[in-house]
């Protein structure tokens, strides 16, 4: 057969503005080998032989991934080009003669090839069953032939832990070819691997916080002795979150560390911590959905030039890969999502290979989640060999016992200080069997009297109205803020902003908030004012009072029923309200003489049913086992695909949506958001750079909208772009997504 297209020269045609095809895949292939070595991947724990034909694969789509722009109607200076994804497959088709490195290729290792040679732009997925571009015919024909096959990767790939090999150094190879269309000369200069943290990392992080305690740190120190599977369970206030950096040691030898927190806003109080220590700054970087705002505003700054926009996506692109920093703070859903190559997350997960994992407050996880986790560290532990730390403050035993018995932790790996809450009572309580607004005057006396006081409330209404009747009374605005669920991430990062320091004198004076409180804000006030809710997430409240001191003899924290007539109980179960009413009373005034009184009665009453119905669904044939392995652990996964959102979609309690203008009770704050909401909708459908940067400076006015909210109301777009109308809603930038109701009493 006649060749069907006369091919440039890739010595001459550019690949690249500035760079020849040749140079390029010459770089490509030269940083794939380094990466290779730097990340470990050439010894993980497969025989020899099999890693090595899985290494050489992969070389080969380094070496023929861009050949399809030898078309010559493909040019780095066109605005649109044919896809020469699939016009290098039809080169490979038409030299196949005198390649002898794919002509000694068998028949699975030719389809893989090409698989991985059409999505190396793409997310992995299954190869078109046809194509329709013209002068295909060669690889048309071999894709007509051969595309069913990949449906069967496990065919070509029995060993499942191969497939996860082979998508990981994909992944390699997609960091390299990143790495050299981006002009980076030297590799190691970009990729943050091997941390190390020393004992006098850590001693100067704490003695700047001003609260280092010599005695303890020595009790603190254990944590680096503790095995490759542990768990640390200690009372608030003792430091859990900056002693775990212990656990990344030397002698552990690991390719990168993971802090999954439970909240954006303990990540940024981590970094923040962090980032005051020179020799930490340099190993941490953070990631989550509102990462690249942060990135931008607050590290980068906005670019001034086309140039510096570039460096910034490039930038931006080496973080949201985990790429660029040695300890990344992120969520647990980007660890989900990144593990098991979830739609735009799927070149993240060869990073948790040889990985140290930090995965603090343990404690919130619910039990779906619990099990997917659990799911996922059995499924990849014998690959990936992940050091994992579990930490928390109130971890019940029954959740111990879980770990340690599907982990197979090592009972001298559980180091339990929970004890210490004996040798505390930070707090002493009253109940008020009274609605929390009906000592709105005592709480205005006890700031007058200079005390800090912290008033936590189960809804954001109540926030506001609480909020409204202070100000009323004569609290200044500075002196007063609240914060809850329902803020867009450009308002409630500004609030939370004050709390993000060491310094108590900084804080708001009155701090009016919801259960964010109980995990976000690592904060100690002086006084709390606190509506009944679970003992557990009391326990949480209590440590934002007093939090740096062992007793006290006043009662700084007082406890309020739920409003009369209130039909739910709702974040909350109403029995498990009622249940703490009645233990709560049996401990009030004096009667609490430990704090390790209220866990014993949460341990008690912890029930950890549910957690083993979801655990149950561990192998047993046909539930969470299949889940985690839909794609055969190697395709992308799709979060539709309804056997996979069942799993994935386990916090089920909000979803991020932008609001419509109408609903802005700020003329401001309308008109801003307003213009940013209709660029978008002109340019999003743009090129991908200026479609980006569109959607991030549009992201940070998504709010959380509460599930039973948002049923029923109007929805518009899909996907990233959801636009909710909402009935009886309105939002303000003080104040949050709150009733009109609520808001109208305001203004």
């Amino acid at each position: 057969m006649s060749v069907l297209i006369d091919w440039d020269d890739p010595n001459t045609k550019e690949s690249h503005r500035g760079k020849t095809l040749a140079q390029h895949i010459s770089e490509v292939l030269d940083f794939y080998e380094k990466l290779l070595t730097m990340y470990r991947l050439d010894r993980v724990a497969l025989p020899l032989e099999r890693r090595n034909r899985w290494i050489n694969l992969v070389r080969l789509v380094c070496k023929y991934h861009d050949m399809g722009k030898l078309n010559p109607e493909w040019s780095v200076y066109n605005e649109r080009n044919p896809p020469h994804s699939i016009y290098s497959i039809e080169w490979i088709e038409e030299h196949r003669d005198n390649l002898d490195d794919v002509r000694r290729l068998d028949s699975g290792e030719t389809i893989l090839l090409y698989l991985l040679i059409a999505k190396h732009h793409s997310r992995l997925s299954k190869l078109p069953t046809s194509v329709s571009y013209r002068g295909l015919r060669r690889a048309r024909r071999w894709l007509d032939k051969n595309a069913i096959k990949t449906g069967s990767i496990e065919g070509i790939m029995p060993d499942k832990y191969e497939r996860v090999y082979l998508a990981d150094l994909f992944g390699l190879f997609k960091i390299a070819d990143t790495l050299s269309a981006n002009d980076v000369e030297d590799v190691e200069s970009v990729v943050g691997l091997n941390p190390v943290v020393t004992e006098d990392d850590i001693r100067m992080l704490l003695e700047g916080g001003g609260r280092f305690d010599e005695e303890r740190f020595r009790e603190q120190l254990r944590i680096s002795s503790l095995g490759d599977k542990a768990v640390l369970r200690a009372y608030t206030g003792w430091g859990k979150t900056s002693l775990s950096l212990l656990y990344i040691t030397r002698e552990r030898g690991v390719n990168k560390a993971f802090y999954i927190l439970p909240t954006i806003t303990s990540i940024n109080k981590l970094y923040s911590k962090v980032s005051s220590s020179e020799p930490l700054e340099q190993l941490f970087g953070f990631y989550y959905y509102f990462a690249d705002i942060e990135f931008t505003e607050r590290i980068y700054g906005e670019p001034s030039s086309m140039d510096e926009s570039r460096d910034l996506e490039f930038q931006l692109l080496l973080i949201s890969k985990f790429i660029r920093h040695k300890i990344y703070i992120t969520t647990f859903d980007q660890f989900i999502f990144s593990t098991l190559r979830m739609g735009r997350y799927h070149s993240k997960r060869l990073n948790f290979y040889n990985s140290a994992l930090v995965f603090d407050e343990i404690h919130l996880y619910n039990p779906r989640m619990l099990a997917l986790l659990i799911g996922v560290l059995r499924l990849y532990q014998p690959i990936y060999k992940f050091k994992t730390l579990f930490m928390s403050a109130t971890l019940p035993d029954k959740l111990i016992d879980i770990l340690r018995d599907y982990l197979d932790i090592d009972d001298k790996d559980v180091l339990d200080y929970i004890d210490g809450y004996r040798d505390i009572r930070r707090i002493k309580y009253v109940l008020r069997d009274a609605a929390i607004t009906e000592s709105v005057d005592e709480i205005y006396r006890r700031y007058l009297d200079g005390h800090r006081v912290l008033v936590i409330v189960n809804r954001p209404e109540r926030a506001v109205t609480l909020m409204n009747m202070l100000k009323e009374l004569g609290v200044k605005d500075g002196d007063i803020v609240t914060i809850h669920g329902r803020f867009m991430y450009i308002d409630r990062r500004r609030y939370e902003e004050r709390l993000m320091t060491d310094d108590v004198e900084r804080y708001p004076r009155i701090l009016v908030t919801t259960q964010v409180a109980e995990v976000s804000l690592d904060i100690s006030y002086d006084l709390l004012y606190t509506e009944v809710a679970p003992i557990p997430s009391l326990i949480q409240r209590f440590g934002r009072v007093n939090r740096y001191s062992k007793d006290t003899d006043e009662i700084n924290v007082y406890i309020y029923r739920l409003p009369e007539g209130e039909n739910s109980h709702y974040p909350y179960g109403m029995e498990e309200v009622e249940t703490a009413w009645k233990v709560l009373q049996n401990l009030e005034g004096d009667n609490l003489i430990d704090e390790g009184q209220l866990f014993d009665e949460y341990n008690r009453l912890f029930n950890v049913e549910p957690y083993l119905r979801e655990l149950r669904m561990l192998g047993s044939g046909g539930t969470l086992d299949n889940v985690l392995e839909v794609g055969g652990l190697f395709y992308t996964l799709d979060v539709t695909d309804e056997k996979v959102k069942r799993w994935v979609d386990f916090r089920g309690s909000s979803i991020l949506a932008l609001i419509d203008p109408g609903l802005i009770y700020d003329e401001e704050r309308r008109e801003e958001y307003s213009g940013i909401l209709e660029k978008w909708l002109v340019e999003k459908g743009n090129v991908y750079s200026v479609r980006h940067e569109r959607w991030r400076e549009l992201k940070k006015y998504l709010v959380p909208i509460p599930i039973p909210i948002y049923l029923g109301n109007r929805l518009y777009g899909e996907g990233e772009y959801l636009l909710i109308n909402l009935e009886n809603y309105y939002y303000h930038p003080r104040h949050g997504l709150v009733s009109v109701e609520v808001l109208k009493n305001v203004y």
